[in-house]
């Protein structure tokens, strides 16, 4: 007969910290050969307090990111619009970017948009 210990087996079942969280981190777009990609990360407030976007931070200067609000309450979820700029590039793309937030349990929450350019996209603006 064994033995279980109850601490072992709540922390293996822990929840994710409280913050910010999104469900689907990672948006793959696939083989492109457009001149930009787009897309719409929901992320929400799994703390039990208000939590304040402090920065999104991008690793390019061909990402924008801008979230719809910076102030988040307990539960509610907003959408952060990511745009990729694809022009003059080809091969595998991975782009990070980052919300931080001032939440002290989780202070930084990690997308990525990624995929493949097919051939040299052209800016059409």
């Amino acid at each position: 007969m064994g033995f279980v210990c109850a601490e072992e087996s709540a922390s293996a079942a822990a929840p994710p910290p409280a913050g910010l969280v999104c469900e689907e981190p990672v948006y793959d777009y696939g083989t492109v050969s457009a001149s930009s990609v787009e897309h719409t990360f929901i992320i929400k407030n799994t703390a039990d307090h208000f939590v304040n976007i402090v920065k999104v931070r991008k690793t390019c200067g061909c990402v924008s990111a801008v979230p719809a609000k910076k102030k988040l309450a307990p539960g509610e979820s907003i959408e952060l619009n990511v745009k990729i700029s694809l022009a003059n590039r080809v091969g595998r793309q991975r782009k990070p970017v980052y919300v931080i937030s001032d939440c002290k349990a989780n202070p930084m929450l990690r997308l990525m948009i990624k995929g493949l350019v097919s051939r040299k996209a052209v800016r059409t603006n």
